[in-house]
């Protein structure tokens, strides 16, 4: 279903060799294709890239996100993944249409468990059922996540196939970037077969029998998009929703700031500036997302049933999951 930019499309790639921490990387970006949600970037654990060293005046108006990360205060924060949190949000966790909030400790979202022993005695203690990952094939061979005793593991492989019919330009500019990435997430709502990942990525989220953690490897476009439609199906506001979005800039700005500035050096200014948007997140990207949900079908709840497929009884039981009684 996603990939066949790899034959069809004009790629324009950029690698780098650097060091972080004692250790070199090499990171391959394709900046023409979806397939830039699975990108492997050059980072600590060979397959992470993340947040952009810069946020647009429109996120600084949607969030602070320091005031929020200050606030998720029972989140454990982990060295080895560091864009694991509560899908909830703060101490008493997002608030929902109806008065309630979302219960903590439900859904961790993440980028990649190439976990530390240190932080896999915190998953641990987590009481964690199920782990979602929602890579390719290839990116799981590359970068395995480590086994947490207890959890059932589970591939949703959100970027399907090997191939598509799907056509973006190539990305050659920081605004063309910015443009397929806001495509990307359009595709969430209007690919029948992402949908269908979706989908059973949210009745996975209902069968669990404990907490679950929804990964992928950068978790920002595909574990964004799942977190956003688990946040709107419990009832939380989109600005609630857009600040959970925008959290993974403020989570892995260390590690993506070592990146762009070997990114550079390595390559130079312009190449590190056309890749920046890929880096991160950006309202413009969750928001194309969520209007697109709008445009097709009038509603959040609509998109669930209607293009997900989920019954209504499942919608139900999904809230009962996320929602405190």
């Amino acid at each position: 279903m996603f990939i066949r930019w790899m034959n069809t499309v004009h790629f324009l790639r950029i690698r780098c060799k650097f060091v972080i921490e004692k250790k070199y990387m090499l990171g391959t970006v394709a900046l023409a294709s979806v397939i830039i949600l699975s990108t492997t970037a050059c980072s600590e654990n060979h397959d992470s890239h993340a947040a952009t060293t810069a946020a647009s005046s429109e996120e600084s108006k949607s969030t602070d996100v320091t005031e929020i990360r200050d606030a998720v205060q029972l989140t454990p924060r982990l060295e080895s993944a560091d864009n694991f949190r509560d899908v909830a949000g703060d101490g008493d966790g997002y608030e929902t249409a109806d008065g309630r909030h979302v219960s903590r400790g439900v859904v961790y979202r993440s980028n990649v468990l190439t976990l530390s022993e240190k932080d896999l005695k915190t998953v641990e203690s987590l009481n964690i059922s199920t782990i979602l990952d929602l890579r390719t094939p290839s990116e799981i061979r590359e970068s395995p996540d480590v086994t947490v005793p207890g959890a059932k593991w589970i591939n949703r492989n959100i970027l399907g196939t090997e191939s598509t019919d799907s056509s973006v330009s190539a990305s050659t500019t920081p605004e063309s970037a910015t443009r397929m990435m806001e495509d990307t997430e359009r595709l969430m709502v209007t690919d029948s077969g992402l949908r269908k990942q979706i989908a059973a990525t949210l009745r996975d989220v209902i069968d669990s029998s404990g907490s679950v953690i929804v990964h992928c490897s950068a978790g920002k476009d595909r574990t964004g998009w799942i977190s956003a439609v688990l946040l709107k199906a419990a009832g939380v506001s989109d600005s609630d929703v857009m600040n959970n979005y925008l959290l993974t800039n403020d989570y892995t700005k260390d590690r993506i700031g070592k990146y762009y500035d070997a990114m550079v050096e390595k390559n130079g200014q312009t190449a590190a500036d056309t890749m920046k948007p890929l880096l991160g997140v950006q309202s413009s990207y969750l928001q194309a997302g969520l209007d697109e949900v709008n445009e097709k079908y009038g509603s959040f709840d609509s998109y669930i049933t209607d293009g997900l497929g989920l019954s209504d009884s499942e919608l139900n039981d999904l809230r009962g999951k996320l929602v405190e009684g």
